[in-house]
């Protein structure tokens, strides 16, 4: 659980190792003999669980750090001074909740500051210095380093209003596949495929932050989706928060010549979440391929067909592809295929070999995206979003919905499929009409910033007639 053991002497380890042993070995007994402490004899009490950097090995954590010893103590004293003593003690009474090892030394807490929890907040904002951060994040593992999610329960619940998520499933959300699908199926159909941020922007940069883009995609209500790695960063989040066994995965995504993916598979440019159920059974789910993407997860069997949109039908396959040198059963990797009729040649969009990457792995990829010259993303404006209505078929659940179309631009161009041929319904000559078909097609909305950060830019449309 503490980071960096790599870059830790042998002695500090070693101390640290012995120190939290002893915390857990002894805090019982330890705090129930000692419940009559004063507030500076629990500032005593902190200062002996910080351990050299200012390392603190306290209990209690904000939600989003749950399981990470290294920044606990220092989340929950920034509860108590950057929230309000009853906002604090909700997300303190969430945390508990969240996570056995906290509760289970809850008693601890309740001994040593002599009061409930409720009092031992009221210790922390009185008597502990403000830190010098403004949220646990700061201090703890990057957000995808740590099992917790990023996002609070109440940030949860207003993801699921957002997506208009069956109020079945909202009430008391449990990891299951048929959760796992119907957040599949509106996450797609709500939050657009879309690169606006990398071309509507003075920077013409993409923030990974994750509560960056909860504002951007969520709070803001402005019809904003993002690339690959913004919707599925936020939905791992969100998966996370609801109690997935969720990571992200590189993939590597074909170039297509005129609509067709061919050629060779470049370096990583895509993300998947892979999901695990306690029974093993793996799915991928990829909210954020754009117009070819799964409209449902899919298990990870080899060869499995799916019905996708239209008469198209996906699988995943394990095979190698052409150029790996080192071929072996264990390095096969998953391969994306795809075929528009059953009587048509299967294709391959993209391979992963379905390793798990951090957010630091992201960042590289996203600087790669946002400023190589070979980037298509730097060149091309794209949106791309899914239509949902209730399911024709006999519903497994109330409020069960598919995806059935897509509406999608491409520079100037408004295209719509829904289930058979693509059409061309809107054609954009300047940036006064493309922007006019954001808000028509796709109910986007940019700010004027936003509107003025193409001026310029490689993508900006110019009328040529």
């Amino acid at each position: 659980m503490l980071r960096r053991f790599a870059l830790t002497p042998p002695f500090r380890l070693v101390w640290i190792l012995y120190t939290a042993a002893l915390i857990a070995a002894n805090t019982s007994e330890t705090m129930a003999a000692n419940s009559s402490k004063t507030a500076s004899d629990i500032n005593t009490f902190i200062s002996t669980t910080m351990i050299m950097d200012n390392v603190p090995l306290g209990i209690w954590t904000d939600s989003r750090c749950l399981l990470n010893l290294k920044c606990d103590y220092t989340c929950i004293n920034v509860l108590a001074h950057e929230t309000s003593e009853s906002e604090s003690l909700l997300k303190a009474e969430d945390a508990l909740k969240q996570n056995a090892l906290l509760s289970e030394n809850h008693d601890i807490l309740v001994a040593e500051t002599g009061s409930d929890m409720s009092g031992s907040l009221q210790l922390v904002r009185a008597n502990h210095p403000k830190p010098g951060v403004t949220n646990c994040v700061d201090l703890c593992a990057d957000p995808l380093e740590i099992m917790a999610s990023a996002y609070s329960q109440e940030q949860l619940q207003q993801f699921f209003a957002h997506i208009s998520l069956p109020q079945a499933l909202r009430d008391e959300p449990q990891a299951s596949l048929r959760l796992l699908k119907a957040l599949h199926v509106h996450t797609l159909s709500t939050l657009p495929y879309e690169n606006l941020s990398l071309h509507y922007n003075a920077a013409h940069q993409i923030d990974l932050d994750p509560q960056h883009l909860f504002r951007k995609m969520v709070a803001d209500k402005r019809g904003r989706g993002g690339f690959c790695m913004e919707i599925a960063i936020l939905y791992n989040h969100i998966l996370r928060a609801v109690g997935f066994d969720a990571y992200t995965a590189g993939v590597r995504t074909r170039g297509r010549l005129e609509g067709v993916p061919q050629g060779d598979y470049p370096g990583w440019n895509h993300i998947v979440n892979i999901v695990t159920f306690p029974d093993g059974t793996k799915y991928h789910s990829d909210v954020a391929f754009g117009g070819d993407g799964a409209t449902m997860p899919m298990s990870l069997v080899d060869g499995l067909v799916h019905e996708n949109l239209g008469t198209q039908q996906i699988r995943l396959v394990r095979d190698w592809i052409h150029h790996q040198v080192h071929r072996t059963e264990e390095t096969k990797l998953w391969i994306y295929q795809y075929r528009n009729g059953a009587d048509k040649e299967w294709n391959s969009f993209y391979s992963f070999p379905g390793i798990e990457f951090y957010a630091l792995d992201w960042g590289v990829v996203n600087w790669w995206i946002n400023t190589h010259p070979d980037s298509h993303q730097r060149r091309n404006v794209l949106v791309i979003k899914f239509l949902r209505r209730p399911v024709k078929r006999e519903a497994s659940h109330d409020g069960e919905q598919e995806i059935y179309g897509k509406t999608m631009l491409v520079n100037g161009l408004v295209k719509q499929n829904l289930g058979g041929k693509t059409e061309t319904i809107s054609r954009c000559k300047i940036e006064q009409d493309r922007l006019g078909a954001l808000e028509k097609y796709f109910d986007i909305f940019l700010t004027e910033e936003e509107e003025r950060g193409i001026y310029g830019y490689v993508s900006e449309l110019h009328d040529t007639a």
